[in-house]
């Protein structure tokens, strides 16, 4: 009797965990796709941003003007999770010379579409 209960118990615990996990209603999301490649003959590495807008060009990461390079996948993770996006999947796929590139799936909650680009500088990229 006193392991039904405690599963019973463990049972209602989880539920409870998955339900504070859970999207409340009303909360509002953006979603943006980084991808990470190297720089050509350098150890740095390129990001770019999709966030999803109509006419799709990927936008590359600007700080006081100058395009970011980044020293490694982590720092760009840090880089826009101190910006309020976490990641929700990573994924690996070729680019058109069949060079491995890393994409991060990114989500931010946000209150209105304004809120997308708080803290971050971009331009479109070049490629």
């Amino acid at each position: 009797m006193k392991k039904v209960i405690f599963i019973m118990v463990m049972a209602l615990m989880g539920a409870k965990v998955s339900a504070q996990n859970a999207t409340q209603p009303g909360e509002k999301y953006a979603y943006c796709i980084m991808q990470c490649f190297g720089k050509l003959f350098s150890s740095k590495y390129v990001v770019t941003l999709d966030f999803g807008e109509v006419i799709s060009k990927r936008k590359q990461i600007y700080e006081n003007g100058k395009k970011k390079h980044f020293n490694s996948n982590g720092e760009s993770l840090n880089y826009m999770g101190k910006r309020g996006w976490e990641v929700v999947s990573t994924y690996t796929d070729r680019d058109f010379k069949q060079q491995l590139v890393l994409y991060f799936v990114l989500k931010k909650k946000i209150e209105s579409d304004d809120d997308i680009m708080n803290g971050l500088e971009v331009q479109d990229s070049e490629d």
